[in-house]
Formats: structure tokens, C-alpha cells, sequence
């Protein structure tokens, strides 16, 4: 069986949502952290097929392949998206691509991240 590159490990914190205790209060759950390994690389302008929000240049991108499921923020369920630092730069998770069947390693599952840096005041 074929195997991810897992050159890189990275630990995310993720945030969990609000949540109702026996009160009924609304009380913040605690974040956890998520260890992961995969393989980091350059967010390559022309190369990739999504759309970098607006505002962020390539150099504010990185490509994580990881066969952990790592999540993006969530207006509905009211989280945000799980985030890292990479050599000092906090980053955010904005996509998750399930590439496990549309590559030719089909039988490596593994998930396409693709991480924007985060500046003040820009974090969800």
C-alpha cells in the first residue's frame, strides 16, 4: 500500500462552538489541539485550481496534504476554522479537498488543505 509523505508536522487548535449548559447558558466549548503530519508545500499561482479569497496574495498560501480531517470555518455551527503556526505565522485552514479518489494515489487517503495566513483583525 502507498503512503503520504509526512515530512511536516503541524498542531492545530481547533475551536469548538457554543454551546448550551443545563442553565441554559451559552458557554464557549474548549479548544483542542489536533496533531497532524503531512506533507507542507507553496501555494503555486496558476498551478492550483482554487481561488484565493480576496486580498490574499500567493505568498499568503500554503498546500498541507495530511490524511487528518482538518476543518474550515462555519457560519451555520457558528466555528471557526481551525488554525497553526508555520515559522511564526498563525495560518487558518480555507479549504479541505477529499483527494483520496481523484488522484492517481487512490489508495492513499488523504486531504488537500489548503492554509491562508492570518493578519490582525482577520482570523475566522
Amino acid at each position: 500500500m502507498r503512503r503520504l509523505v509526512k515530512d511536516n508536522k503541524l498542531t492545530f487548535i481547533r475551536h469548538g462552538g457554543q454551546e448550551l449548559d443545563a442553565n441554559g447558558t451559552v458557554t464557549l466549548s474548549l479548544p483542542q489541539n489536533i496533531y497532524t503530519e503531512g506533507s507542507l508545500q507553496g501555494y503555486r499561482e496558476g498551478a492550483e485550481q482554487s481561488v484565493l479569497p480576496a486580498g490574499i496574495q500567493v505568498s499568503d498560501a500554503r498546500l498541507y496534504y495530511t490524511s487528518t480531517l482538518l476543518k474550515t470555518a462555519d457560519d451555520e455551527e457558528q466555528t471557526s476554522a481551525d488554525i497553526t503556526e508555520i515559522d511564526g505565522t498563525t495560518f487558518k485552514v480555507f479549504a479541505v479537498g477529499d483527494w483520496k479518489s481523484t488522484t492517481i494515489l487512490k489508495r492513499v487517503a488523504h486531504y488537500r488543505i489548503i492554509l491562508i495566513r492570518v493578519s490582525e483583525g482577520r482570523n475566522s
